[in-house]
């Protein structure tokens, strides 16, 4: 998290009236592997959205799955606001990538590292739930 400081004193001194400094927040985005039913990566992404989890983007790799159109339509909402990117790739499996969800998530990593200040690795069937006092 970016964070500037600076004492009250030194702000007084610059301007004459009270100046409220913005103190932006960190950025979280996941990066997950897919391979599931529309009807499930909706629910997921809407859960982690909420502002108890505050997922920003999502960038889901769709591996080998010949029915992508259908969870792209599904997802059409989420990636026209540019809460979703997602990533088809035919033919990527584990067959034919060792430690497939290794390397989808350091090639994701690579891409984005510079974009967000938290990146999550998590699957569509696994939910983050804050503990009480978090």
């Amino acid at each position: 998290m970016r964070l500037l400081m600076t004492t009250v004193d030194s702000i007084k001194s610059r301007s004459s009236s009270v100046t409220t400094l913005q103190i932006p927040h960190p950025s979280l985005a996941v990066c997950v592997a897919v391979r599931d039913s529309p009807e499930n990566v909706i629910e997921w992404i809407n859960y982690h959205r909420a502002p108890a989890i505050g997922v920003e983007k999502f960038y889901l790799m769709v591996t080998d799955d010949p029915d992508v159109g259908v969870l792209r339509d599904a997802l059409r909402p989420f990636i026209a606001t540019s809460v979703v990117e997602l990533y088809d790739l035919p033919y990527v499996n584990p067959r034919t990538v060792s430690q497939l969800q290794v390397n989808l998530y350091a090639r994701c990593l690579d891409a984005v590292r510079d974009k967000h200040d938290f990146i999550g690795f998590w699957d569509v069937d696994e939910y983050i739930v804050p503990r009480p006092g978090d």
